[in-house]
């Protein structure tokens, strides 16, 4: 089974509850999502329970902050420590900035490619201190912690107060993650148990998102992100009823809703690429830091069976190769271009600017149309029948046929079609960027907005009869 299939969420096959779109934020952006709390009446409520609730899909690790405040309400917060800061990439919770509450786990959480669930009960009444505050990541209870201060007994949960502000990130730059974010939920003075949000597969024994059916209490929240002009609009009935809420959302210049989600998980670019690379905005734009050399990236899910489709936009032009690699090949190739190999083991395919198609063990095809930056290069995977197919700005060339099946008319037959391959990309030298679309999340606005048959993926281009975008239920499907 493709490589989507292992312990994490990384896209449930049927839930019957589906979770349609999530939050897309950058480290070093303004983008966020706020909520204002205001119009108490003077005091802050208080109050010695509370449950929080969401989904956060890592996009990268090495995001240079201390801490990731996934979730900031009223000086408490809930993220991960990332690769390279203060705790490694472990969960962390504190409630008042640390004063009333500090855990930080000693397991890491470094799968930058699965959803994780998180959720956080707090009950101050019980009389067993670790019970206090409960941590829940995919349903299973965290219980050893390398720092556990709890908060006494009673104490309030001050996560609301007046005039304050609930942040989907923090709103200091070295707090800011890479990382999406999908239904979250602020339930106020209840200790809800987390199988009210999840349950455990009963095939695969994975954890996969349910609808919660109770109530949210007078101050709670519940964001889904469904709308584009106001990320933060609160779904729970409070926003409306009370108008004590009002949802803001922060550098809407740019893209931020995707389809990419805990009930469909789409293909990103992998991140555990060296330091001389960069990867940003989800995990879909990437580029090379190092002058005259080349550099090649690698997406996070590769594919045995099926037919695929993505798209690579040219920000700039130069040196710039799209194509797909195979698994063996993948540790010789980030150091260099697609197809440089002369072992036909480890072969990649890789399309050039000028015109030209390079394959390992080959003879490089020559006279293709050249392409710059501006330009859309589409590239059809056919793992069923062993061919590669390649378009600019929507015409496939060497007069490809994608749907010409076992004839593989105008593509290029893969050297060992058993073999797992990934999508992949090469730049030479530090003046240029790709932006992948894969179908969940695109950097900028796309002017068509095609999807495959099944209605999944948001394409420049329309994929060809047959190929799908390179998500988890196309892959239950297909793969």
């Amino acid at each position: 089974m493709e490589a989507l299939q292992r312990l994490h969420n990384r896209g449930s096959i049927s839930t019957g509850y589906n979770i349609d779109n999530s939050f897309v934020q950058e480290y070093n952006n303004a983008r966020r999502v706020s909520m204002y709390y205001g119009g108490f009446g003077g005091s802050a409520p208080t109050n010695t329970k509370a449950t929080i609730s969401f989904w956060f899909k890592l996009a990268a690790l090495n995001g240079g902050a201390a801490n990731w405040k996934l979730l900031d309400t009223q000086n408490s917060q809930f993220g991960v420590m990332p690769e390279g800061g203060t705790y490694d990439s472990s969960i962390y919770c504190a409630g008042q900035n640390e004063s009333l509450f500090k855990l930080v786990s000693t397991a890491k959480f470094r799968d930058t490619s699965a959803w994780y669930h998180m959720c956080v009960v707090c009950d101050s009444t019980l009389s067993t201190a670790s019970d206090r505050v409960k941590v829940y990541i995919n349903g299973v209870r965290i219980t050893d912690w390398s720092t556990a201060n709890y908060p006494a007994q009673n104490a309030s949960f001050r996560h609301i107060g007046e005039n304050t502000t609930h942040h989907v990130g923090h709103d200091v730059n070295a707090g800011k993650p890479y990382a999406y974010y999908a239904d979250m939920y602020y339930i106020f003075d209840q200790a809800k148990d987390v199988t009210d949000f999840g349950e455990f597969d009963e095939d695969t024994g994975i954890w996969k998102p349910i609808e919660y059916t109770g109530t949210f209490g007078s101050y709670g929240y519940y964001w889904d992100f469904s709308n584009a002009s106001n990320y933060a609009e609160d779904q729970s009935g409070n926003d409306a009823s009370t108008g004590q809420m009002t949802g803001q959302s922060i550098s809407t210049t740019t893209a931020m809703q995707s389809t990419d989600t805990p009930t469909n998980n789409f293909c990103l670019i992998n991140t555990l690429q060296p330091a001389d690379q960069t990867v940003t905005n989800g995990a879909t734009v990437w580029s090379n830091t190092v002058a005259n050399s080349w550099r090649s990236s690698v997406a996070n899910t590769g594919v045995n069976n099926g037919k695929w489709y993505y798209e690579i936009t040219i920000d700039t032009g130069g040196y710039n190769m799209v194509g797909i690699t195979g698994e063996n090949g993948i540790n010789t190739l980030l150091g260099t271009y697609l197809g440089a190999s002369a072992d036909a083991t480890n072969a990649s395919y890789g399309y050039l600017g000028n015109g030209v198609i390079y394959n390992n063990a080959g003879t490089p095809t020559t006279g293709l149309p050249t392409f710059g930056g501006g330009n859309i290069i589409s590239c059809a995977l056919d793992m069923d029948n062993g061919y590669v197919y390649f378009a600019k700005n929507g015409s496939w060339i060497n007069s490809g046929d994608p749907t010409s099946g076992s004839s593989g008319t105008g593509g290029w037959a893969l050297y060992d079609s058993s073999e797992t391959q990934f999508f992949a990309s090469s730049i030479y030298g530090s003046s240029d960027t790709l932006k992948y679309n894969f179908g969940g999340f695109y950097f900028t606005t796309i002017s068509t907005a095609e999807t495959d048959a099944n209605g999944y993926g948001t394409f420049e281009y329309a994929p060809p009869t047959g190929y799908y975008a390179l998500c988890s239920k196309n892959l239950a499907e297909f793969g």
